[in-house]
């Protein structure tokens, strides 16, 4: 006997016992499968896939696509991935005005009084602190005084260092060549060079949390436009630094001893973005130690850089991300604290809003990706 003549005999037996096996229990009537509907699937729903529900697929759901969730929408590419925090950038900007100078010794003009070596000597000593403190964080400092001629208003057409990752000792090995204290006070100007694109590139990268850090022991003496005698009024200060904000610096205002001028420095920090409603006092090398470090502090990375879908098949424009498995609620300007914000028109950086980002930032949690189809598959 042949090979196809047992299967043909084989399959003819399982017919017959199936229609003879009148006492096993439903499927009895022209049905050849065991269970109580009238289709040729062996499971108990109305239609011919192989699940239980009644649609016509064959997942779990009784929607009419393919995936196993509950919605008719699908979704093309869920990816779990490590979120790239944005860089960090720091600028530290110094004021090199003459009243940052040491006192001199009553016997010896030219000699510098040791118990009073003035505040250029203690900020350098605070700055030193700070960028040796931080060199592991990961922030790309940058460093720059103004002014930079002697006796002016006059700033240089470039930053003294650039941010860049890892240039901490390099900041430190140069601050002793910084020349001494020795000009006017041009807030205004120093401000307004780092909307330049070519004064400070790499302050100023794409897809970085941008700072200005501004240490001063006195009042704008340069006007908007440069001249010695001149003031910038605390009206024009705001403006330039919510300028700054647009462009997408934010602008801590440090005042260190008593000369200097609240109302100016109160409406930088006020416009700076940065959370204070006043400038943040220092008198002595501890306070200003203190105030580097709460600005630290005050820099919390909610900012990420959003990667590109792997599948060509996605929508980039159609995103949602998931923490843990439950959906964000995108939040157009983070009312309220709670949901994720696009930061910039091209969709390539978005930032956690504050309480969602504290909730993130505690313990360990999975961050997931889901894009959108392009067409429906």
């Amino acid at each position: 006997m042949s090979k196809t003549s047992i299967i043909l005999i084989i399959s003819v037996l399982a017919v017959a016992i199936a229609m003879c096996d009148s006492s096993s229990g439903p499927g009895t009537e022209g049905d050849v499968s065991v269970d109580s509907d009238s289709d040729s699937d062996s499971d108990g729903d109305s239609d011919s896939d192989s699940d239980a529900d009644s649609d016509s697929d064959s997942d779990s759901d009784s929607d009419t696509d393919t995936d196993s969730d509950s919605g008719t929408e699908e979704i093309c590419d869920e990816e779990a991935i490590p979120l790239i925090p944005a860089p960090v950038v720091l600028a530290i900007v110094e004021d090199m005005s003459g009243s940052m100078a040491p006192f001199f010794n009553d016997e010896d003009p030219l000699v510098p009084d040791p118990n009073n070596p003035g505040r250029w000597s203690i900020a350098r000593e605070a700055i030193i602190h700070i960028l040796t403190e931080f060199a592991e964080e990961g922030y790309e400092f940058g460093f720059d005084v103004y002014p930079s001629a002697m006796g002016s208003c006059y700033v240089n057409d470039n930053i003294e260092m650039d941010c860049a990752a890892g240039q901490e000792q390099a900041i430190i090995d140069m601050l002793p060549e910084v020349d001494a204290p020795d000009g006017a006070t041009p807030i205004y100007i120093e401000l307004l060079n780092f909307l330049l694109p070519t004064y400070a590139p790499g302050c100023l990268k794409e897809l970085a949390q941008k700072h200005i850090i501004l240490i001063t022991d006195g009042q704008d003496t340069c006007g908007t436009t440069g001249s010695t005698g001149d003031e910038a009024t605390p009206q024009e200060l705001g403006e330039i630094t919510a300028q700054l904000l647009n462009a997408g610096i934010k602008t801590f205002a440090v005042g260190f001893g008593g000369g200097v001028d609240p109302a100016q420095l109160d409406a930088i920090a006020q416009n700076g973005g940065t959370g204070y409603d006043t400038f943040i006092p220092a008198d002595d090398l501890d306070s200003l130690i203190q105030a580097f470090e709460d600005i630290a502090s005050n820099i919390v990375t909610c900012d990420y850089q959003v990667p590109e879908p792997t599948d060509p098949n996605v929508d980039p424009s159609s995103i949602e991300f998931l923490i843990d498995g439950e959906v964000v609620p995108f939040n157009e300007d983070c009312a309220g604290g709670v949901g994720w914000m696009w930061l910039n028109d091209d969709h390539t950086l978005m930032r956690f809003c504050e309480q969602t980002c504290a909730m993130f930032q505690e313990g360990d949690h999975t961050v997931t990706v889901r894009w959108g189809c392009t067409e429906p598959l």
